[in-house]
């Protein structure tokens, strides 16, 4: 229809009546007229929405709503693109019609719900593979499902109404893990996810189960946790997915586990000292850490343990898995932010909270906080030396050969004792480092004489900042990472 306008429009063809009886005639073959022009093709919630939309404001030329963002819209247009981009003429659009309607379709009726599903996951075999939420479904709905339920379920999954697939298929494999998989030593796996799913959905009132822990997985896993403190959203930064079994697991138990927020509050503490300790050494290896605390997890529900008890099983099962300070200090000499920028802020933020004197009641704390106006937080990460060097730089770190600057500079650019936190981090940029230790808002000195304790560690008495100075200050702040970051031992 839309082709077709345009073709009438330009007047490319002479036979424009032709055109206007196709026009017509495929208007009638997807409303219907007698009912208000009602679509004939019916499809599932915002899907039809959009189909409605886009229908009628081509059918009355006028521009259709905004759906840029959803997944409809986008493989509606590529086909669009792909169906009509050989199409110039009256003829070609008129052979391409009548191939159109001379299509036949097969209809296949079955009994119920549950065969339908057998003969669509039957056909669907031989093209695009089933995701595995569509082989969920495809279980749920065999089970005699309730449709509503599962959209309730896939609503908490849809942000701005476009499901969020890898979270939702991220929620269902460790659902399984934190309240089904009990008494076995490995994680289910997304092949074993229809077998499994299966036993569990032959019960009617398991969707409203599976409902309920999908708002305990986003209280822990929400993508829109913006702080970097000891709460579940300083837990989210720190690539923390391999303790979600076993946080759903308390969170939901919590009475039943006789738990207190107080030593809730222990437990997530020193998960996060333990994810910052394993992101700047990377080791343990994943997969390792997940089957550690899943089978604390299993532990946990087998020996019927409760309270302290629980505390003090999660706190050992970290020790053991920690990498050890020493091993720690030799990280922290091969850099941070290069390996994760979400863990080294984390790091910078709250080596700055443990010791603060910049923040008190008079002057709140704002490093969580954003500028309303960039929408960027107000505290950025800085570079002391810059990641990229100027002639001004080569010069200060390598007098003597300024061609020996890059590599020098690639040595300890990434380093803690090279990093610290500043609201001017684009007035710094790469200016020398005087220039930054006198940067001033109006009169005040707010570059790297601004009065934080992550600036208290720069010597700020010599004329010059290079691999020395930034070496001694990594061995300080070191130090201080040490003591913060450590999992308590009761």
């Amino acid at each position: 229809f839309e082709k077709v306008s345009s073709l009438i429009k330009d007047n490319v063809d002479n036979d424009v009546e032709s055109l206007y009886e196709i026009k017509t005639d495929i208007k009638r073959q997807i409303s219907i007229p007698e009912k208000n022009g009602i679509l004939r093709l019916k499809l599932l919630d915002k899907d039809d929405e959009i189909l409605n939309n886009l229908t009628h404001s081509i059918f009355e030329g006028v521009e259709p709503s905004r759906w840029g963002k959803y997944s409809f819209y986008k493989r509606y247009k590529f086909i669009t693109g792909k169906l009509f981009s050989d199409i110039e003429t009256r003829k070609d659009i008129s052979d391409f019609y009548n191939k159109l309607i001379n299509i036949e379709l097969l209809q296949i009726s079955v009994h119920d719900l549950s065969d339908a599903y057998q003969v669509f996951a039957s056909l669907n075999s031989k093209g695009l593979p089933l995701t595995p939420l569509d082989l969920l479904k495809n279980v749920f709905l065999g089970n005699r499902g309730d449709i509503n339920k599962w959209d309730k379920l896939r609503d908490l999954f849809s942000p701005n109404e476009e499901l969020n697939d890898s979270k939702m298929t991220q929620f269902v494999l460790n659902n399984y893990d934190a309240f089904e998989n009990m008494k076995t030593t490995s994680s289910m796996t997304k092949g074993q996810l229809v077998k499994l799913y299966s036993n569990v959905f032959k019960s009617e009132e398991y969707i409203d189960t599976l409902i309920e822990n999908a708002k305990i997985f986003k209280t822990i896993a929400n993508s829109e946790y913006t702080k970097y403190d000891y709460t579940l959203s300083g837990l989210s930064q720190l690539d923390s997915t391999t303790s979600y079994p076993l946080l759903m697991y308390i969170l939901k138990e919590k009475e039943k586990l006789e738990l207190n927020d107080i030593q809730m509050q222990e437990i997530i503490s020193n998960l996060i000292n333990f994810y910052v300790r394993r992101n700047v050494a990377l080791v343990p290896k994943s997969s390792n850490v997940r089957q550690k605390l899943f089978e604390l997890k299993n532990n946990i529900f087998t020996k019927k343990l409760k309270s302290d008890n629980i505390v003090k099983s999660i706190q050992q099962c970290l020790l053991e898995l920690s990498p050890n300070d020493e091993l720690m200090r030799t990280s922290l000499e091969d850099g941070i932010y290069d390996k994760n920028k979400k863990t080294s802020r984390f790091i910078l933020v709250n080596l700055e909270r443990n010791d603060t004197n910049y923040f008190h009641k008079g002057n709140p704390d704002t490093l969580d906080k954003f500028n309303e106006d960039t929408n960027k937080r107000i505290w950025e990460i800085e570079h002391i030396l810059p990641q990229t060097l100027n002639n001004e730089w080569r010069n200060e770190i390598s007098p003597n050969d300024i061609s020996k600057a890059e590599a020098i500079k690639n040595d300890v650019v990434h380093l803690l004792g090279n990093l610290t936190l500043t609201p001017y981090n684009s007035g710094l940029g790469n200016s020398s480092f005087k220039s930054k230790l006198e940067y001033r808002d109006k009169k005040t000195l707010v570059g790297l004489n601004l009065n934080i304790f992550l600036n208290n560690s720069i010597d700020k008495d010599r004329p010059t900042w290079g691999k020395t100075s930034i070496l001694e200050r990594n061995k300080i702040l070191t130090d201080s990472f040490i003591q913060k970051f450590k999992i308590d031992e009761n």
